[in-house]
């Protein structure tokens, strides 16, 4: 019995992965300037700002591209993973 086709809001875009890397730079600059402290978390802060702002220009630029909402859905890997396993069986080597 085939699986249904996902629904186009559950997919992940192209640029969705932006999204992910929108809130991965800013927590994980402050979990670095947390645990290296002092002087080193200043040039932590001044490291991360430019790639947040770089991020959330690609965000712009994408959304400019596409017309449309970026979508970044964790479940489609897990989606991606259990079709593959529906059709090989998931057998192991």
């Amino acid at each position: 019995m085939p699986y249904p086709a996902p629904a186009p809001e559950q997919v992940t875009t192209a640029g969705g992965f932006l999204l992910v890397l929108s809130l991965a730079v800013p927590v994980t600059g402050v979990l670095l300037a947390f645990v290296a402290g002092g002087r080193k978390a200043e040039r932590i802060a001044l490291t991360t700002m430019p790639i947040g702002l770089a991020s959330a220009i690609a965000i712009l630029v994408a959304l400019q591209r596409t017309g449309a909402p970026l979508v970044y859905s964790s479940a489609d890997g897990l989606r991606r993973w259990a079709s593959h396993c529906a059709r090989t069986g998931c057998r192991q080597r």
